[in-house]
């Protein structure tokens, strides 16, 4: 009898180690994703339906390029080479009238400047690859009864305007995020959510260009959300990459770019 009662003990526990490995116990509730939940539903409660909603964003995109021979070393440091920056502006207001009624207004304004710093521009009153560019856009977005209808001017280029809402960014879907909280990040008074890069950031690719022209946004290494620990609600956005990529010019000329960028969205107030 004790020899039976240890074999169905043995197989007791073979069988609930199986059903672990399997995942077919059921594991009960993630406090961090109800958390998570949580910061969202009170900052939709308080930026979702406040009367009057003003957001703000700044960012930078660093590029440095060298031009290559087909002939040149790997080692060499390159024929010509330029620095350029992208300032990148961003204005988001919105103005709520009713239960599905509100009006948002989102205007980018960018700026790019690049600088010749090749071995003849130091030498001689030329310099080929000095560029300034100036662009951006307004989109507004007018919602009546649930349904909304979209509209933008642009200039310069930025053609055609991106169709997005930016409350989408400031609350995202969860099902389509890998959001954790990051202790390493948060302190005493800030409660910080990164984006598992695992899981990767196509969520935040349609953002990254509606904000800048020169990013790629398919190089995203980071995307953050920050709270205030006491009111819970969302005070800032931070999106970073850095990349390099290269592409071949006349007489197979080499253009190689490093690029560096970081993207900021604050809340600036709201009001009821």
């Amino acid at each position: 009898m004790l020899k039976r009662k240890k074999f169905v003990a043995f197989i007791m526990t073979m069988v609930l180690s199986m059903t672990m490995l399997c995942g077919c116990l059921k594991k009960g509730p993630d406090p961090n994703a109800e958390k998570i939940a949580h910061l969202f539903d009170v900052t939709k409660e308080n930026l979702f339906y406040a009367t009057n909603l003003s957001v703000s964003g700044t960012g930078s995109c660093n590029i440095d390029c060298t031009f290559w021979t087909p002939t040149m070393s790997p080692d060499s440091k390159g024929m010509d080479n330029y620095t350029a920056t992208e300032d990148i502006n961003i204005s988001f207001t919105r103005q709520y009238s009713g239960t599905r009624d509100y009006h948002n207004t989102l205007v980018i304004d960018d700026a790019y400047d690049q600088k010749d710093t090749s071995i003849t521009s130091k030498f001689f009153d030329f310099k080929p690859y000095d560029k300034s560019e100036r662009y951006g856009y307004t989109l507004v977005q007018n919602v009546n009864n649930g349904k909304t209808n979209s509209s933008g001017t642009f200039g310069n280029s930025w053609s055609p305007i991106p169709d997005i809402d930016l409350m989408n960014l400031l609350l995202p879907d969860l099902d389509q995020c890998s959001l954790y909280i990051d202790l390493s990040k948060s302190t005493n008074t800030t409660v910080v959510l990164t984006q598992d890069p695992a899981y990767g950031f196509d969520y935040y690719r349609p953002f990254v260009n509606a904000f800048s022209k020169k990013i790629d946004s398919n190089y995203i290494d980071d995307v953050r959300y920050t709270f205030d620990a006491d009111t819970n609600i969302l005070t800032s956005i931070d999106i970073t990459g850095c990349y390099r990529d290269s592409e071949k010019t006349i007489n197979d000329y080499q253009d190689k770019r490093t690029y560096y960028y970081q993207i900021q969205i604050v809340v600036e107030g709201y009001e009821f």
